[in-house]
């Protein structure tokens, strides 16, 4: 249990003498009489349970337990206090959660069973983040390994999904788009041809002009891909990008025409990625465009096919950056 770093933080230097003497066998014990020195030591030391008063100097004990979240969110706090305000206490608790508190005088015997049971809920916490950690990062890679399944078919597209996701995430970056339309956002990128896998292989390789019917069926992918995902509860909120991100501004776009402010936000900003990458990338009919071409025809398609805003967002981004390689964008 020496692994265990505790911070005892009173402004009555006796008790943090005996809350350290009864501490020392089992635990490390740093000690601070003051909030401002305590948070010091939070910022140079990785801190598993913190005991303070509800009256410490330089702050309140709210206030110094507020800010020690900001400094680790997963630290376990537990108040030890003669002070009796039960609503300021209430607050400090339900403001800070605050794991428990105990009445001095406090029992030795008492703080031990508290602490022991507390660093056990530090530990459990610990424990679900990593898990949590580990299934994003097998989700994230379940998602690349279906899109790599797609463009293994075609190796015109191969990376595609992957270089829109990151085009998009650095567009919606840019427009201050919270992290967790981000995320989906990424993700909805990673699968958004899935619904080419629907494609005959003979269409996705044609090397002359498309014709109607060729036509037909690339235009299906993207209501095949919803068909594709929708039985996958956690998928669920992926599907308007998937199936929208070929609509138009103007209402020429498909699966369902829809138009301007029609079309969700997210949906759009996959469209300005998408269009710009297909545009730099080579296909089995022609070969890709330079950076320079490319802009010059997502301006044009302004207003009509594109979001005007998200593309002058986009290109102010490319011209600020002075790239020619995509991975660039963020740097």
């Amino acid at each position: 249990m020496k692994n265990y770093n505790i911070l005892a933080v009173d402004e009555e230097k006796d008790e943090l003498q005996l809350i350290k003497a009864t501490l020392k066998n089992d635990y490390n014990v740093i000690i601070a009489d003051d909030a401002n020195e305590a948070l010091k030591i939070m910022r140079e030391e990785e801190i598993h349970l913190i005991i303070t008063d509800q009256k410490i100097k330089g702050v309140s004990g709210l206030e110094f337990l507020q800010k020690s979240s900001e400094i680790s969110a997963d630290t376990v706090k537990i108040i030890l206090t003669s002070y009796m305000d039960t609503d300021l206490l209430l607050n400090t608790i339900n403001n800070s959660r605050v794991y428990r508190y105990i009445l001095k005088p406090w029992d030795p015997k008492e703080l031990k069973i508290a602490i022991k049971n507390a660093l056990e809920t530090y530990s459990l916490q610990i424990e679900n983040k990593q898990l949590l950690e580990r299934v994003k990062e097998n989700y994230s890679k379940t998602l690349i390994m279906l899109a790599n399944a797609l463009e293994a078919r075609d190796t015109f597209v191969q990376g595609h999904s992957e270089r829109v996701a990151y085009t998009s995430k650095c567009i919606a970056q840019k427009m201050n788009i919270s992290e967790k339309d981000i995320e989906l956002l990424y993700s909805a990128c990673l699968l958004h041809d899935i619904g080419k896998i629907g494609v005959p292989e003979s269409v996705l390789r044609k090397t002359d002009k498309l014709d109607e019917d060729d036509l037909m069926y690339i235009k299906a992918h993207t209501s095949i891909g919803v068909r594709i995902l929708s039985p996958i509860p956690d998928f669920s909120d992926m599907l308007p990008l998937i199936r929208y991100h070929h609509e138009r501004i103007d209402g020429n776009g498909y699966p369902d025409g829809l138009k301007g402010n029609e079309i969700p936000l997210l949906a759009k900003i996959v469209a300005v990625a998408d269009t710009f990458d297909a545009i730099t990338s080579d296909r089995p009919y022609r070969k890709g465009k330079n950076f320079e071409v490319a802009m010059k025809i997502i301006s044009e398609s302004k207003g009509t096919q594109l979001d005007s805003e998200i593309v002058d967002i986009f290109l102010n981004m490319l011209k600020e950056k002075n790239i020619s390689n995509i991975w660039e964008l963020e740097v």
